[in-house]
């Protein structure tokens, strides 16, 4: 028997290698601060920690919980308040969607300004323009726009991308509450945008 038992052992595969993972040490319910009860270090195989996961939990410690979440489940910051863009609004801004063509959306990243322009004016049939020749010149509705998340497709679909069309990225960006009432006003057209410093 312990001849057999030596030769299982030898045989059986070593267990995984484990990576550390912030969990949820107890059951708690949405709206919680975590607290140090609230969290423990666990650890899983590499291949199975989930995008977002901590391996700190002093990272987490004070972060409300915007799920219930049960226990022994990883913690990743999409369930935690605070980490629905990729940069944080600043104080006093809204935030808004703008359309942009694809190939000005996908130059920028969070963190970027922007100022955002409407689309200018075509002349029509009916302009006389000889009484005045110059355009109208292009309408700015928002100045140094901070950009705080781009998404694509691949995003709405959690990347799998299979079976959805392509569509032009959204653009988020911060602004103040008067420019994202301008912008929410004109969100049916495309905008131009200008980098700046």
């Amino acid at each position: 028997v312990v001849v057999a038992l030596a030769v299982a052992r030898t045989a059986a595969p070593p267990p995984p290698a484990t990576t550390p993972v912030v969990v949820v040490a107890r059951d708690v319910a949405a709206g919680t601060v975590l607290d140090d009860d609230d969290v423990r270090l666990g650890g899983l195989p590499a291949r199975c920690v989930p995008a977002g996961a901590g391996q700190d939990p002093a990272d987490v410690v004070g972060r409300t919980v915007t799920v219930a979440l049960p226990a022994g489940l990883p913690l990743v910051t999409g369930v935690m308040a605070g980490e629905r863009f990729d940069v944080d609004p600043p104080d006093g801004t809204v935030v808004v969607p703008v359309h942009l063509a694809t190939a000005v959306a996908t130059t920028l990243r969070a963190g970027d300004r922007v100022d955002l322009v409407a689309a200018r004016d075509t002349w029509g049939p009916s302009d006389d323009v000889t009484q005045d020749p110059a355009p109208p010149a292009p309408s700015v509705l928002a100045h140094g726009a901070l950009v705080v998340e781009v998404r694509t497709a691949a995003d709405a679909d959690g990347g799998l991308g299979a079976g959805t069309a392509a569509a032009d990225p959204t653009v988020l960006v911060a602004v103040p509450p008067d420019e994202g009432r301008a912008l929410a006003a004109d969100a049916g057209s495309a905008l131009g945008a200008v980098l700046v410093g």
